[in-house]
């Protein structure tokens, strides 16, 4: 287990430190693939995101997800 003995990682203190480390680690991925040649992302994929559940959906906020896929119906 190669992560064995290594600190817990930190949950974040706000949403917003949520949001900017995600930004920060989805542009991080993709220059670690196409440092190492695993693949190549195009300029034009769409980025991973992370936003705020919109008010109207509070209500179900133990349902939801508040993640956008990079994909065509994100």
């Amino acid at each position: 287990m190669r992560n064995q003995g290594l600190p817990e990682l930190k949950v974040a203190a706000n949403l917003e430190d949520e949001i900017r480390k995600s930004q920060s680690d989805e542009l991080a991925i993709r220059k670690f693939l196409e440092n190492k040649a695993i693949l190549t992302v195009p300029p034009d994929t769409r980025h991973y995101s992370l936003s705020p559940m919109p008010g109207y959906l509070e209500a179900l906020g133990d349902f939801g997800e508040l993640t956008t896929s990079p994909g065509p119906g994100g």
